[in-house]
């Protein structure tokens, strides 16, 4: 029998969410003239391997009773350079905002604008998990009201908890609050980055990061899981230089690289015939046992985003009109995917032991819940975010950053996922 966390599953799911998002996309045509098509469906991609990973964790997690990795190589790898790959691009977009001629435009101005993308939708999903956490807890409160009403506020002020009203909420969400935590916290600095790493200094300040990285390497910390090799204060220094310095920071390097580079440089990346090097450097981390969220990941997987970036379609994939759709809605997939796995999981445990079925039947089950996600999302991107969503998009790229003459349409920027 094949075990649950093999590959060959997740060929199953992704061509059955392709699938149905193919026929929701009846009718969407994909303008490359407008704007850079294999990014925005590299968004979709992206999303959808976060909820692969989770998939396989909401499984053990019925096993064992706690959220945390599955012991699947593949599936580990696929969501955290999912992740990588968020913050690759909120840098990249938004430092490229920041070198176009008009800026980034006034201080107050962008961050309401962030705030009218990101927080209608993730209110939505907020409000699902508290009315779920209610629900779990029989409509009392379990902790001193001061109290619950505190853990509301940080639930809308963006900041990760683990427990809300004595309930552990890690798997009611998949805690993908902790990526928004991140974002907003990079967009709050980020005028101040500019200031500090504008031209040619962002190129020292990848090298500072590279330099830290090398000297807690030698003190043999170079991820999270050495907590124990270390004080909590160095933890807190590799975790700053590890998600700004290489998440953010690469991002940032990388759309300085293509403000500056020919476009016709750019254009050799978006030939097919190079496609091999991108899904060969996605690839290397898993294969060469890299570790998690290490250095060497990130700098592996900066290589196929540049790519992307640059417009490879990955011979055509991310200029299908279900990927594109895919990634039109990712926000609010990204946000509901984790609630939705939850509902159903648990609903069907009620009937049937989730630990009990067979891969084949667990995975069918997640093709399902795939399918219904996607659907949610479209309704909540259609009557949520472009309800408050600006006009204009940072994914619209210049001519002199991309080499196209991207226009402004709207589409969603997105936040990360785990």
């Amino acid at each position: 029998m094949i075990h649950i966390g093999s590959p060959a599953f997740y060929l199953l799911f992704i061509v059955a969410l392709l699938s149905v998002s193919g026929l929701l996309a009846r009718g969407v045509k994909p303008d490359p003239k407008k704007l850079n098509v294999p990014l925005e469906s590299l968004r979709g991609l992206l999303a959808a391997n976060v909820l692969a990973c989770h998939a396989l964790v909401s499984f053990y997690c019925f096993r064992t009773g706690q959220w945390a990795q599955a012991p699947s190589r593949f599936y580990n790898y696929i969501g955290t350079e999912s992740v990588e790959m968020f913050f690759f691009m909120s840098a990249f977009l938004f430092w490229s905002k920041c070198l176009s001629p008009k800026g980034l435009g006034g201080y107050g101005n962008f961050l309401l604008k962030r705030f009218r993308r990101l927080a209608p939708a993730y209110y939505v999903s907020v409000s699902l998990i508290l009315l779920i956490v209610l629900a779990r807890t029989h409509f009392h409160l379990v902790v001193a009201p001061l109290a619950f009403l505190g853990q509301v506020a940080l639930w809308f002020l963006f900041i990760p908890i683990p427990t809300t009203n004595g309930l552990p909420v890690t798997a009611i969400n998949a805690y993908v609050t902790w990526t928004l935590c991140l974002e907003i916290i990079f967009y709050l600095f980020l005028p101040l980055l500019f200031r500090i790493f504008k031209g040619y200094r962002i190129v020292a300040g990848i090298g500072a990061a590279m330099a830290i990285y090398g000297f807690l390497a030698l003190r043999g910390i170079s991820t999270a899981s050495d907590f124990h090799k270390t004080s909590v204060a160095w933890l807190i220094v590799l975790f700053l230089n590890l998600f700004f310095g290489f998440g953010f920071g690469l991002g940032m390097l990388l759309a300085f690289i293509f403000h500056k580079c020919p476009s016709e440089w750019l254009a050799v990346l978006r030939q097919r015939r190079w496609t091999p090097v991108p899904l060969l450097c996605l690839a290397a981390p898993m294969l060469l046992h890299v570790k998690l969220y290490d250095a060497p990941q990130f700098l592996c997987v900066i290589v196929f985003f540049a790519f992307v970036a640059a417009g490879n379609d990955l011979f055509g994939l991310l200029s299908w009109r279900g990927v594109f759709l895919l990634g039109t809605v990712s926000y609010s997939f990204y946000l509901m995917h984790g609630i939705m796995l939850y509902l159903m999981s648990h609903g069907l445990d009620r009937w049937v032991r989730i630990v009990s079925l067979s891969p084949w039947r667990y995975w069918s089950f997640i093709c399902v819940v795939a399918a219904v996600t996607v659907c949610l999302a479209k309704i909540l991107h259609r009557h949520v975010e472009l309800r408050f969503m600006s006009q204009r998009s940072a994914l619209a790229q210049t001519r002199k950053a991309i080499g196209e003459p991207f226009a402004h349409p709207v589409i969603p920027e997105l936040a990360s996922p785990q």
